[in-house]
């Protein structure tokens, strides 16, 4: 190699090690950003052509170093909890989806917002997408406020609980003048809620009587009733608006394809259409254990306004409207690669695929080895700035080094220029 090279090799060395330290720079910038991932200088040697021989081998002699890739590592970041109800944290693998209009991004910041027209979106407005009942295998924007500006009937009601086999035989009262007559003769009552045509929110009682025979000792009967005043009756007078047998068997299930639905049908007096609406109650158990009701699923959207939001481990998102309800606005979503260190930056704590990275593989949170949500909570740099001071202390001696070889090798070129 001539003594000429060594200055290359020099400004290589300048070069490498000054890009490493913007590098480590970089990472203590953005110590405190959410959701950053750190990132690594890779370096590579550079070989040059033969010069010479030894002995009849060819010298092969190296030509300095390059910065050959800077390395995001994709490493799961501290969660911390923030109390701010539009705060999510992936725990686990994959990125929100989030959307400009134009091009679909990829991020590990779930610091969210809600612009003037209630669509979630990030802090530079772009759309946070997900699932809705709307496009339920689509991705879509999801919109907060339109839950509050519609209304729409219950058409099913699915109960579960437990109804105690050791209770006494009881009958339903004939024509009952009010609730308590009702309350008095059944074995277990309890309430769910349907919603009318012009989102009105009423109560639905029910009431259970172990109607066992000797013929069949496990049967039960439940009878669905609402208040006079709610469908054109009197007020305080119980109105009948559905009724079922339950029989169960002897392991305290029902019998499978034979599950109870009271078909309820109830003229509201409000001028709201009639309501005609399942309550299912199939999969009520009865064994010797107190009756409880367990769980209470029904669909329907009461109409009101959104104060505040909740989000379940499955991305599944719920706004909570001043009428009390709490209602699933839908499920964001959440992507995943095949190779996440292919993922190209374009700043604003946004990645886009890239070939290297392959095709966003898009789903349900705790879906094929995606992570969960976990709400009120931001994840954290994974910058350690301990680590990324001792780096930057090495990268400082490299370069000092490096401009040590240019000053060494100046001067035995002065050198030779003076013996010329």
């Amino acid at each position: 190699m001539r003594l000429f090279s060594g200055l290359f090799i020099g400004r290589e060395a300048l070069m490498t090690q000054g890009a490493a330290l913007a590098t480590a720079a970089d990472n203590i910038a953005n110590s405190n950003t959410t959701g950053f991932k750190t990132q690594r200088t890779d370096f590579a040697n550079l070989i040059a052509d033969s010069e010479g021989s030894l002995f009849g081998s060819s010298l092969e002699t190296g030509n300095g170093v390059k910065a050959q890739e800077i390395t995001t590592i994709h490493n799961q970041g501290p969660v911390e909890t923030t109390d701010r109800a539009l705060d999510f944290a992936i725990k686990g693998d994959g990125y929100f989806v989030v959307n400009d209009g134009t091009s679909q991004y990829y991020s590990r910041a779930g610091n969210f917002q809600t612009n003037a027209d209630g669509i979630l979106t990030d802090i530079l407005g772009n759309s946070v997408m997900g699932y809705t009942t709307l496009s339920p295998d689509t991705l879509s924007a999801i919109d907060l406020d339109a839950l509050a500006s519609t209304a729409s009937a219950t058409t099913g009601v699915e109960v579960t609980g437990n109804l105690d086999i050791r209770t006494p035989v009881t009958a339903p009262p004939a024509n009952p003048r009010n609730f308590r007559a009702l309350e008095d003769a059944a074995s277990f009552f309890n309430a769910v809620r349907a919603v009318d045509s012009l989102g009105v929110i009423h109560d639905v009682s029910l009431y259970f009587y172990h109607s066992a025979n000797n013929a069949d000792p496990l049967n039960f009967t439940v009878e669905a009733y609402v208040d006079g005043a709610e469908a054109g009756g009197q007020a305080g007078v119980p109105t009948l608006i559905g009724t079922s047998q339950m029989n169960f068997l002897p392991d305290g299930s029902q019998a499978q394809g034979a599950g109870t639905v009271i078909a309820a049908t109830v003229p509201w007096s409000n001028g709201a259409e009639p309501g005609v609406f399942d309550i299912n109650l199939t999969s009520f158990t009865s064994f010797g254990n107190r009756s409880f009701l367990n769980s209470v699923a029904r669909d329907g959207l009461s109409a009101g306004t959104v104060i505040g939001t909740v989000i379940e481990k499955n991305g599944d998102l719920y706004a909570r409207l001043d009428s009390g309800e709490r209602v699933l606005v839908g499920t964001l979503a959440i992507a995943d690669f095949a190779n996440v260190n292919g993922l190209d930056k374009t700043g604003n704590n946004n990645f886009i695929e890239s070939n290297e990275s392959g095709t966003a593989n898009v789903g349900k949170p705790l879906s094929d080895g995606r992570g969960e949500i976990q709400g009120e909570a931001l994840e954290s740099s994974t910058v350690d700035l301990a680590g990324e001071f001792v780096s930057i202390m090495k990268f400082q001696r490299g370069y000092q080094a490096g401009s040590q070889v240019i000053q060494t090798v100046n001067e035995l070129l002065n050198t030779t220029l003076q013996i010329a």
